[in-house]
């Protein structure tokens, strides 16, 4: 018998993203083309950019908690600029409009929602997946 070794999966939980990630936004038609396809994720690129221009009444996505915090989307609506946008639920919005989305004010997340151009670098859901999971996901955590 005797406990089973611990997973290494937390190793890669504790790698920042690094500030200074970004560059130019994408065009448009990109973004059209990354949504309807498979496009190539480039390596070290984790996260994308997504930006709703003045065109855009209704963003179409709905979010399982609001900052300050984590900005996790829950919901894409059918049509709407964030399924257009390949968006899907469990993505994380990881900065609206340059500003960290998990350390912004409520008021300033809703006040930058209404803005146009509206600006997202997100994390897809695939990527989330097996990373950065809480430790009360599984029970308790194990005591040394």
């Amino acid at each position: 018998g005797g406990p089973a070794p611990a997973s290494p999966a937390t190793k890669a939980a504790e790698e920042d993203l690094p500030a200074e990630v970004g560059g130019p936004a994408p065009a448009p038609s990109a973004l059209a083309a990354s949504a309807s396809g498979t496009a190539p994720v480039s390596d070290g690129d984790e996260a994308d950019e997504a930006v709703a221009g003045d065109e855009v009444e209704k963003i179409g996505l709905a979010f399982a908690s609001l900052p300050p915090g984590p900005l996790i989307v829950s919901k894409v609506a059918p049509g709407q600029w964030g399924e257009q946008a390949g968006f899907e639920g469990g993505d994380e919005i990881l900065e609206v409009n340059g500003s960290i989305a998990a350390s912004m004010s409520a008021d300033d997340f809703k006040a930058a929602m209404k803005a146009r151009p509206l600006r997202f670098r997100r994390r897809p859901r695939a990527e989330v997946a097996g990373e950065d999971l809480p430790a009360e996901v599984g029970g308790p955590a194990p005591v040394a």
